[in-house]
């Protein structure tokens, strides 16, 4: 049976999945599934939720507390290595369960993600699609998807892990024409407070009202082009979903560089990155901002060199695992030639793709 599925963490009761309920009831949607992972501070009372959710709306729940993961990850060579506890990316091990049981799209949402009234699941069936899209191209590889949104203050704000070597230089070297084109991942806009950096919230609350016109209600990056992206409200189709992944070496931002990994392999393929709709109302979980900064900033400065490396990767294969596998050889050999780069940046971006060589196994193992 073919079904979506929908992916979280949390240490919270998740309530939220009450309006995603309510929102597949109302569309008509019926082959959804989800998958919740615990983790040690999730109260008991998470579980039960999930199970009176599946009770009044017939969807299928699997809420995994930690002694369910660890009989699972003791399954799984390499995985306890790359899936730590207390940490967002533990729900990765949902993307694994989820596409061992033959998921078509995964969609990733985060706890404090609530929906905003339009068909939530009806416009994540582009992806994985031939679909026919806004495509934004720029000339200097880059664009800040956030030109696609309004900002009450009118801000100039960028996505979270965005190079600063590119900020405020994007000017109008993009443009926007009507193509074809399989869609890769699709990340929906976060209403309210969007995913931004540290460094910006501290200098200024930000507010994303809508969507702007000319780019509603979505546009995807053709390839070559990219930006960067998290992973809330996220969809991947099953052809990309082995080959994305979040490792634990990157940190907060290991989401972002993930991001730039599937830019790469889908612009092998020739796909796309899309963004907009569905949108998704955050009411952001409560974060220390220093602490966000203090934990961005390795990768801020690290990132320009990563980019180098991913840029210049030759690529080869016929699947997305098969040409994940050719890149991680090239990133691997090309941090370790040195050059200028630093030995703390050396040793992360190493480290990133070693761990992303685990994950490829355990995918591969599955395919």
């Amino acid at each position: 049976m073919s079904f979506d599925a929908v992916l979280t963490t949390t240490i919270h009761i998740p309530t939220f999945f009450e309006g995603v309920c309510a929102n597949a009831r109302d569309y008509g949607h019926e082959d959804i599934r989800f998958y919740v992972i615990g983790d040690h501070k999730t109260p008991a009372e998470g579980g039960e939720f999930c199970v009176s959710m599946e009770k009044k709306f017939g969807f299928e729940f699997r809420f995994y507390d930690v002694p369910q993961q660890i009989a699972i990850v003791e399954q799984i060579p390499g995985a306890e290595r790359i899936l730590p506890y207390n940490w967002g990316g533990r729900k990765m091990l949902a993307n694994i369960l989820a596409y061992r049981d033959g998921a078509e799209r995964l969609i990733m949402l985060d706890d404090d993600n609530f929906m905003t009234g339009s068909d939530y699941f009806g416009h994540y069936g582009a992806v994985g699609r031939e679909s026919e899209l806004k495509l934004v191209s720029s000339k200097s590889g880059w664009f800040n998807i956030y030109h696609g949104v309004v900002e009450e203050k009118a801000l100039p704000i960028y996505p979270r892990g965005y190079p600063w070597s590119k900020r405020f230089a994007d000017g109008e070297d993009w443009q926007v024409t009507p193509a074809s084109g399989t869609i890769a991942a699709l990340n929906g806009f976060v209403l309210g407070d969007p995913d931004i950096d540290a460094i910006t919230r501290l200098f200024s609350p930000v507010r994303v009202q809508a969507m702007a016109d000319e780019f509603a209600p979505g546009f995807s990056l053709a390839p070559g082009t990219w930006s960067s992206w998290n992973n809330q409200n996220t969809a991947l189709s099953r052809a990309a979903a082995p080959a994305y992944f979040t490792p634990p070496a990157a940190g907060r931002n290991s989401d972002i560089w993930a991001a730039f990994v599937l830019c790469k392999l889908s612009g092998h393929f020739g796909e796309t990155i899309a963004f907009g709709e569905p949108l998704v109302e955050q009411i952001r979980n409560p974060h220390n901002l220093w602490r966000d900064l203090e934990e961005e900033l390795p990768n801020n400065k690290a990132n320009e060199y990563f980019l180098d490396i991913l840029r210049a990767a030759d690529l080869s294969g016929a699947d997305y695992l098969a040409v994940l596998a050719s890149l991680i050889d090239s990133a691997v050999a090309a941090a370790g030639a040195g050059g200028e780069i630093p030995d703390d940046v050396r040793r992360q971006i190493t480290m990133f793709f070693e761990e992303y060589r685990i994950w490829h196994g355990i995918m591969d193992a599955l395919s």
